[in-house]
């Protein structure tokens, strides 16, 4: 009852309470990035037609889902998953999809990683390690020029460059592409330049994950990744790349 009574006299202390919870685990939330899991299977096949070598090849990336129809030769399943692991197969895909730089559109409460929608696009020739996994911020100026800022040594540093040309200081090179000349950008974006290999060490360590089900000849691949497009064209490249090994 005394519990009750001190309730009633302060109720607008558990309702604010309840209240502010809610809005700080609805923030939490808010800020928190989505990660899709994207999934692809392979089917290794063994053809009884002594005549032909290959029989079928096939790859389908609608259903996602790659076969690979061999001739008289049985695949193990677990040598062909050490291929699709190995190094020099993923650095494949990683230069193919160009994933050595990452694009963000700053919002009010959360940024969004974009794979393929940024209108302008980053090659890398030279960067000082000491930027990797940096914030680069990228503005548009015009359709002509832009402007990048980015932190060292606690102190920030701007510089204007013209697309199509060479972005060149003591820290890196790069030329930036406008791929919407006819168009007015507002947003605010920026920029992640990553290590090649540590995003190859990454894809073997953490980001792939192998099933083999049982009694089959094949097995699946699952990509964990906070872009759900680059997901589905990792695992599509990663396929097609093993599919050209094969043959």
């Amino acid at each position: 009852k005394s519990l009750l009574r001190v309730a009633r006299k302060n109720w607008w202390i558990l309702v604010g309470f309840v209240g502010l919870s809610v809005v700080s685990a609805l923030y939490y939330e808010s800020k928190l990035t989505d990660i899709y899991a994207v999934a692809t299977e392979v089917l290794l096949k063994s053809e009884d037609q002594s005549n032909n070598a290959l029989n079928s090849l096939t790859g389908n990336s609608q259903s996602g889902a790659a076969s690979v129809v061999f001739g008289n030769e049985q695949v193990e399943n677990y040598n062909e998953i050490q291929v699709i692991q190995s190094f020099d197969l993923l650095r494949k895909v990683v230069d193919k999809l160009d994933m050595g730089v990452s694009y963000y559109i700053e919002g009010r409460l959360n940024d969004k990683e974009e794979f393929s929608g940024v209108p302008f696009k980053v090659n890398v020739l030279y960067i000082n390690p000491y930027f990797y996994e940096s914030n680069i911020q990228f503005k548009f100026i015009d359709k002509y020029h832009y402007r990048i800022t980015y932190t060292k040594d606690k102190k920030d540093y701007s510089q204007d460059g013209t697309f199509g040309d060479y972005f060149i200081n003591t820290d890196m090179k790069i030329q930036v592409i406008n791929l919407r000349p006819s168009e007015t950008i507002a947003s605010k974006y920026y920029i992640k330049i990553h290590n090649l290999n540590q995003i190859v060490d990454n894809i073997q360590k953490y980001l792939i994950d192998m099933e083999v089900p049982d009694k089959t000849n094949g097995f699946q691949i699952i990509r964990k990744d906070g872009s759900r497009q680059r997901g589905v064209a990792f695992l599509d490249t990663l396929i097609n790349r093993y599919v050209r090994n094969v043959v």
